[in-house]
């Protein structure tokens, strides 16, 4: 399983048992930046990747509470990054 397919798994399995969470609905909204932005341009482009904050939030606030969903967040954003040319 990809990154991005791990951390949707695991996106979609926090918000079935919570769904009123901030942190795993902002989660599901930058996922839903980087999928568009990917079908839109065939890779993550670095602007919209400046943009996520998702492991910013995961850094300073979700790692003490579900550090599982961190790491797949993080593994998913080291996927998805803007390589160098």
């Amino acid at each position: 399983m990809d990154a991005v397919e791990n951390f949707r798994s695991t996106l979609s399995q926090r918000l079935s048992k919570y769904p009123e969470n901030g942190y795993y609905r902002a989660g599901k909204d930058q996922l839903a930046i980087i999928e568009q932005d990917i079908a839109q341009n065939g890779s993550l482009s670095q602007e919209t990747y400046d943009s996520i904050t998702l492991g910013v939030m995961c850094a300073r606030e979700v790692e003490q509470i579900d550090m599982s969903f961190c790491e797949a967040a993080y593994a998913m954003l080291e996927e998805v990054k803007p390589k160098l040319a």
